[in-house]
């Protein structure tokens, strides 16, 4: 995977995230709704994080500079924290929590059909290389 299917997966998550929650709020109590909107964006947050961290850390690895892959573990331990404080404090139903933050998978599993469909679309001069 490259950066343009990351950044497709990105937008997948949040468009799939809204598109869950207005869905959900015509049909689920309340504590549901909340629960799968706070799930689905603390889920899209965290991969957006992730993809800029490793983008910077292999950019930085290309060039000798090193990475910054030591952020990975205070961006880990914010997400726990966010995580606990969530389903602590709000009143979130905590299945559908995990059901929207979730969803990151099936934008994953989208793109990863869509690569397999259309072989060649995301190559660049450096990967063919």
């Amino acid at each position: 995977m490259n950066a343009k299917a990351l950044a497709r997966i990105e937008r997948m998550n949040y468009l799939l995230g809204g598109v869950a929650v207005a869905v959900s709020a015509l049909v689920l109590a309340r504590d549901q709704v909340l629960g799968l909107l706070v799930g689905a964006v603390l889920g899209s947050v965290n991969f957006t994080l992730l993809r800029r961290i490793v983008e910077r850390w292999l950019k930085g690895a290309a060039t000798g500079r090193g990475g910054s892959g030591y952020f990975l573990v205070p961006k880990m331990g914010a997400l726990l924290v966010a995580v606990f404080l969530a389903l602590r404090f709000l009143p979130i139903s905590p299945a559908y929590f995990a059901i929207g933050f979730s969803i990151f998978l099936v934008s994953i599993a989208i793109e990863t059909v869509r690569s397999a469909a259309v072989p060649g679309d995301d190559e660049t001069e450096e990967d063919a290389a």
